[in-house]
């Protein structure tokens, strides 16, 4: 029985160990969705993990229908921790693969400088369902809404903590 023990015990530690190797690292996370009208999603990346390089899939969150006469709204943080050394911050969404306004040159995505110090980056969109089926029939309407959040960090050598946070509410028009 004792054996049996310490080769379980040897195995959870290689298996820690590479997964180190491999850059896997776990970070915090909290979750309400998927929701009837709300889903909160949340990581953290101060627990060994750091904040991605480039335009990652950071969070997702999943409104259960999507329902006429509803503006779908969403808003998102995405903060480094006190050692960051991050040039840029960046976040961008999409609801079920379509991106959402605002847009700008055909983008939602948005950044900001950070000059290699602390910073948040803090956005918000939205997504007007009876448009947005009008031009993708079948996509949004009577249909789950999968809010994609995608973000990173852009730096000589990204590693940076952090948090990332993720509101979706649907509101009447």
């Amino acid at each position: 029985m004792r054996t049996s023990a310490v080769k379980i015990c040897s195995a959870a530690l290689v298996a820690l160990f590479m997964l180190g190797l491999l850059g896997v690292r776990p970070t915090r996370a909290a979750s309400t969705g998927p929701g009837k009208k709300s889903a909160f999603e949340s990581s953290d990346f101060s627990g060994g993990g750091d904040i991605p390089a480039g335009v990652s899939p950071l969070l997702t969150a999943t409104i259960v229908k999507g329902k006429k006469k509803n503006v779908l709204v969403v808003e998102a943080m995405l903060s480094t921790g006190a050692s960051s050394s991050s040039s840029y911050l960046y976040l961008r969404t999409d609801v079920n693969g379509y991106e959402i306004e605002p847009l700008s040159g055909g983008s939602s995505e948005v950044l900001t400088d950070c000059n290699g110090t602390p910073c948040t980056l803090t956005a918000a969109w939205w997504l007007d369902l009876d448009a947005a089926e009008a031009a993708h029939p079948g996509v949004f309407i009577n249909q789950p809404l999968t809010v994609t959040l995608r973000g990173g960090e852009g730096s000589p050598s990204p590693q940076s903590d952090g948090k990332v946070t993720m509101s979706v509410h649907l509101q009447k028009k």
